[in-house]
């Protein structure tokens, strides 16, 4: 998985802007961009600024908040889910989709059924996470 902050930065030098106009554009402070880009920021921004982010730099919407949950989801976690993705996770019940940790959506549905996405997070705590685990050990 690409580091959000390169992955900003690439975007807007591909659509030719500067961290000043990007800071006037989504109310982000000029700095606080300078530091997510070079990962200089221990967690990742709020929903709100990366849903701004998305729209000014024309991501997916969802595609950087998804990202940010799943960097703050823990390492072990996510490499179970990384692991059940490659294996396809057949017969379940649950659905995990995407192509690669970026676009991971869990769903009560089986596959391919993803109108009813959990945040990686409700998913860890609420126990769903742990179900999905069990059923594939």
């Amino acid at each position: 998985m690409e580091a959000l902050g390169p992955k900003l930065r690439r975007q807007r030098r591909r659509l030719g802007l500067t961290l000043d106009e990007l800071a006037g554009r989504t109310s982000i402070s000029k700095p606080y961009l300078s530091l997510i880009e070079t990962g200089r920021v221990p967690n990742p921004p709020s929903d709100e600024k990366l849903r701004r982010l998305e729209q000014t730099l024309g991501f997916t919407p969802g595609e950087l908040i998804t990202q940010a949950h799943l960097h703050r989801t823990p390492r072990d976690v996510r490499a179970v889910l990384q692991q059940l993705v490659s294996n396809g996770n057949r017969g379940s019940g649950f659905g995990v989709r995407g192509s690669g940790e970026e676009s991971i959506a869990i769903s009560r549905h089986p596959i391919p059924d993803t109108r009813h996405p959990i945040d990686l997070d409700d998913a860890y705590l609420s126990g769903i996470l742990h179900e999905l685990v069990d059923k594939h050990a």
